[in-house]
This record gives structure tokens, sequence and C-alpha cells, in this order.
């Protein structure tokens, strides 16, 4: 089921729990297991990575240790309108990254993409692709603020700007 999630398809991607890090299997992707997510050392699991989610590295590109970058090589690119979807092979898997025309990369370039830690979603590996189970994320979301929201006053609600 994981894998039908949005269009074009989530990138479901094999890893395991090894020495505290989420690691791929073949390499590329790699972090440190989160705090809230309960995974075991040799814990077989998949990542999903949403293609929208994803975004090719330029010298203007957000930095931080809330972004996940790894290398990849691009293998297809494909013009869909003002978007261009890419097959970047990335380890021993190909993942797919949904990007604009603006910011693309060419067929056999070596690119670096990026994704925010909470966005790369941690399933329970199973047996099949449909019996994946949702275990986490690669970071906590931000929580709201705690302070009470601002309240109008009868006379601010009864005015139209």
């Amino acid at each position: 089921m994981a894998n039908e999630l949005g269009h074009p398809e989530i990138n479901l991607i094999d890893a395991e729990v090894v020495d505290g890090s989420v690691r791929q299997v073949g390499g590329g992707i790699e972090f440190p297991v989160p705090g809230e997510v309960d995974a075991q050392r040799g814990q077989r699991v998949r990542l999903g990575i949403r293609p929208s989610d994803l975004e090719l590295v330029t010298p203007d590109s957000r930095r931080g240790p809330e972004w996940l970058r790894v290398a990849g090589t691009v293998a297809l690119a494909e013009r869909l309108g003002r978007n261009v979807e890419l097959a970047v092979h990335v380890g021993g898997a190909e993942v797919i990254v949904l990007t604009s025309s603006e910011h693309t990369a060419g067929e056999g370039e070596a690119v670096e993409i990026q994704v925010r830690l909470r966005e790369v979603h941690i399933f329970d590996h199973g047996e099949q692709d449909d019996a994946c189970v949702r275990v986490g994320a690669g970071a906590e979301r931000e929580r709201p603020t705690t302070d009470a929201p601002h309240e109008r006053t009868s006379e601010q609600a009864g005015r139209r700007a």
C-alpha cells in the first residue's frame, strides 16, 4: 500500500538498522536512527520518500542538519510540462525526483539530491510492498508553539478589511 501513495509513486528504498544508523542496502543513504523510532540492530526497513519532497542541490540550496543529502547519477530525464521527472541512481536503487525545468540535470550527469529528514518515512520492511507499516520518520516534525492564539475583540470580528 505504501508505494501507491501519490503520483508519481513514493520511492521505496530497502534499508537496515546498523550501528545506530538507518543505512540503505547497497549504500548511498544513511542517517541516525531517530529517537522516536523503535528499531533494532539488523532490522530491515523501507524508506519512503515522495518524489516531490526531493530536490536537486544547487549553490542556493538550504543547508543544515535537518537535510539529508546524497549523491547519485541521472539515468533518465523526462520533461512533463513545466516539471522534469528524473530517475537518479542512488546506491543500489533508482530514486524518482520531481523537479522544475528551471533546476534540472541531464542524463548521465552526477548530481546531489536532498530531502528534509522529517519527510523520509520509515516503514517496517514486511514481506511484500503492500505489507509496509509506517514506524516513524527520519526526524521529528516541528511542534507548533504553545502560545495562545491571538483573540480578536468583538469589534475587530465585526469589521471587514
